[in-house]
């Protein structure tokens, strides 16, 4: 356990210079709800000393590893009967707005991309650390509460409905 605490303590260094470095306004607590950023090290065994490029990419890759759930809500294949069973409650009209949330988290891993083969440039990046966290609570984290919310109650009713 002794690597464990070491490795969090270094996090938190890490995460405080950089705060201070960028000076953005999102807090530790903010990010680790939304990426997991003590459970990336600690998988990891490893904190950057460029700790900004390996915490922000690890909130743009939160996002975009639900790409191909969201994309499989719209389009399932033939073959996934969760995604066709969940995808028939699901109107024309929250179709688009499925596109729009990939278009928008397509977005974000582009900027991110951009930002780092640009050169790391300090307002960027700290503008860009909490574009993400607003993102996650203003828009991602709404939108999908909304409709696992509503596919859990489907499958519910699912599990209800052969009971009888």
């Amino acid at each position: 356990m002794e690597g464990k605490e070491e490795l969090l303590k270094e996090l938190k260094k890490q995460f405080n210079l950089t705060k201070k470095r960028l000076e953005f306004k999102s807090t530790f607590k903010e990010i680790n709800n939304m990426s997991y950023i003590e459970d990336m090290v600690l998988l990891n065994k490893f904190v950057s000393n460029d700790f900004s490029r390996q915490m922000i990419n690890r909130m743009v890759e939160t996002f975009y590893s639900w790409v191909g759930e969201i994309y499989s809500w719209i389009y399932p294949a033939q073959t996934d009967i969760v995604h066709l069973n969940e995808s028939k409650k699901i109107s024309k009209e929250e179709r688009q707005e499925f596109l729009n949330l990939i278009s928008k988290i397509l977005y974000l891993v582009r900027k991110n991309k951009r930002i780092a083969f640009e050169g790391l440039k300090k307002e960027e990046e700290s503008n860009f650390v909490d574009e993400l966290v607003k993102f996650d609570k203003e828009i991602f984290n709404p939108f999908m509460l909304k409709f696992n919310k509503r596919f859990e109650n489907l499958w519910k009713e699912e599990t209800e409905a052969k009971k009888n």
